[in-house]
């Protein structure tokens, strides 16, 4: 043996797969391989967006594409930060914590949104609210029908049937019909009592034009207009009426996070016993997830790292999110303006899965775990704080500083919603999930999503 080791010593070489099929599970300080490995696209798209503004280098649609992907990750580590900190504090700092941070990654994209379309002229404004207001439909479809479908369907084809607690499920099922009858009942207000009107708007018209000839004279009287594309736009009643919309608006705003606080104190003190698992014991993730607050904290884990380094982690992550939620708002107008897909389209799919793709992939390993009451109470959390919180302050923040938001949503977000409460609720009667359960959630989310593809292009909405 070489000099400088002992004589009897050994040297031992363990080697793993780089990359395999188990590649996902891997974990680094805690933290998930793959979602790590989206890390440097924070530093691409903060040196693209700021250091190449003439876009010499790369597009409006890469840098936009870039931003999106880079949240990601960013949004993992504020969940992992939020989950940390609280499970190595009271209840109480817990709660608040959740409260106030656990959905900071989508207000920041939204009232980045607004406020970039604040000041410029209306039509601009209008843009930028509809794509916040289907962002928010979107995260609670998604939430509602395609997180926990998914789940379903990943964790029936390994369990074949599993179960869940259907008390627990009914509790996060009435809290999110009062979260959805406080979000839109303003809207449902003003439809019945604002003096809703509607206007059609058409593209590439040509004037359909007849000639008469009343006493040997040429009157040329033009009768109508032949047009390619028509849509039929609704407009709210919140100008007609706008002090009772909006008082109504600020009461629901007042009621829904006392909800949320009395939902929480439900949940985690006086009838804790409800959530305790029935069927299977060996998973302490799920008392982890009630102890961090039983919110929309993006880690889905235990405390992975020290008070402080978690305060030193979202600190720094919050900051990086709101540098990239400007990006996001600098370069969705010009992709919206070259693609021609509408403004909705583009809110009620990558501006709402994008935030939550760690909880997918939180809720998809623990349906793999046989856990697919954590799995299912993933997505309720995050649609009801979307209703309970987001919306809130999203009314109040207008209220001190216009932003041009008002809660009054479109038909077609109405009705969807309410559509996806009652599929869901059917589906969790009965407090068992097989992976068909699963496809009816994923196709009812497909089918309802697919309206909003159908949706006349850019054309026919105000320009962003």
């Amino acid at each position: 043996a070489p000099p400088f080791f002992p004589r009897h010593s050994e040297v031992r070489l363990c080697v793993y797969e780089a990359v395999n099929i188990y590649y996902y599970k891997y974990t680094v300080d805690g933290m998930n391989v793959v979602l790590v490995n989206l890390l440097p696209f924070v530093v691409l798209s903060l040196l693209n967006g700021y250091l190449d503004k003439k876009n010499s280098y790369t597009s409006n649609s890469t840098k936009f594409a870039t931003s999106l992907i880079a949240i990601i990750p960013l949004a993992y580590y504020i969940g992992l930060a939020i989950t940390s900190i609280a499970a190595q504090s009271t209840y109480a700092v817990g709660a608040v914590l959740n409260a106030t941070f656990g959905s900071i990654v989508e207000l920041t994209l939204y009232v980045s949104m607004l406020l970039r379309a604040h000041g410029k002229k209306e039509n601009t404004t209008s843009c930028y609210e509809d794509i916040v207001k289907a962002a928010l439909t979107g995260t609670l479809l998604a939430t509602m029908l395609f997180i926990p479908g998914l789940c379903m369907i990943i964790g029936g084809l390994k369990h074949r049937e599993q179960r869940f607690n259907w008390r627990s499920a009914g509790v996060s099922s009435s809290l999110l019909f009062v979260s959805v009858a406080g979000s839109f009942s303003p809207t449902l207000f003003a439809k019945a009592y604002g003096g809703e009107y509607e206007t059609m708007q058409c593209v590439n018209c040509t004037s359909s034009e007849n000639t008469f000839l009343p006493n040997d004279s040429n009157i040329t009287i033009t009768t109508g207009f032949n047009c390619s594309e028509c849509t039929l736009n609704q407009q709210s009643g919140l100008f007609h009426i706008g002090p009772q919309v909006k008082n109504l608006t600020y009461v629901c705003a007042t009621l829904l996070p006392l909800t949320y606080i009395l939902g929480l104190l439900f949940t985690l003190k006086t009838h804790r016993y409800i959530y305790e698992e029935p069927v299977h014991h060996n998973d302490d993730q799920f008392a982890e997830k009630k102890k961090s607050g039983g919110g929309h904290s993006h880690g889905g884990h235990g405390a992975q790292w020290s008070r402080l380094k978690g305060f030193l982690i979202l600190l720094m992550a919050t900051v990086l999110m709101s540098l990239l939620a400007e990006q996001v708002t600098d370069h969705i107008s010009a992709v919206l303006n070259t693609s021609g897909i509408s403004p909705d389209f583009i809110g009620i799919t990558l501006l709402a899965i994008v935030p939550d793709i760690p909880e997918i992939v939180n809720g998809i390993q623990f349906a793999m775990q046989n856990n697919i009451s954590l799995s299912i109470e993933v997505g309720s959390s995050i649609a009801v704080q979307v209703c309970l919180l987001q919306i809130p302050v999203l009314v109040w923040v207008d209220a001190l500083y216009s932003i041009g938001f008002h809660l009054v949503f479109n038909d077609t977000q109405l009705w969807t919603v309410i559509f996806g409460v009652l599929v869901m609720n059917y589906i969790f009667m009965d407090g068992k999930s097989d992976y068909f359960q699963g496809v009816i959630l994923v196709t009812v989310y497909i089918i309802l999503v697919t309206i909003y593809y159908f949706i006349p292009s850019s054309a026919l909405h105000p320009s962003c």
